[in-house]
């Protein structure tokens, strides 16, 4: 079973009160197993199926040179309307690759808006 399929199975089953009793069964059953090491990448899991139930799309911003503030949240906002997201998490990453601009990742999206993307 893969850790998406573990991470689905926890959340499906976790609609009661008991919550902390089936997250130590869990890590029981995965430790009986020898899955234990999965652990990292089911949380991982987790975290990213919460921020598709909340709409939030997390990513790369990587840009060419360092921005203000409110240039970034201007780029932000451009890319929630484009994106059709209500909250956007982004990391911001300098890249001496680019001449000017910046692209955009998700872990299934690029969009790219750096000066060498919008001349090809």
């Amino acid at each position: 079973m893969n850790e998406r399929i573990w991470a689905e199975a926890l959340c499906n089953t976790h609609t009661n009160k008991n919550g902390a009793q089936l997250a130590r069964t869990f890590v029981a059953l995965l430790t009986k197993k020898g899955e234990v090491h999965r652990l990292p990448k089911i949380i991982d899991q987790l975290k990213q199926r919460q921020s598709r139930v909340l709409g939030i799309i997390q990513g790369t911003l990587r840009l060419a040179h360092p921005v203000s503030l409110d240039t970034q949240a201007f780029i932000i906002d451009q890319l929630r309307k484009r994106l059709g997201a209500e909250h956007i998490e982004w990391t911001v990453v300098y890249d001496d690759q680019l001449v000017g601009g910046g692209v955009f990742e998700t872990q299934h999206t690029i969009i790219d808006f750096s000066l060498s993307g919008l001349i090809m």
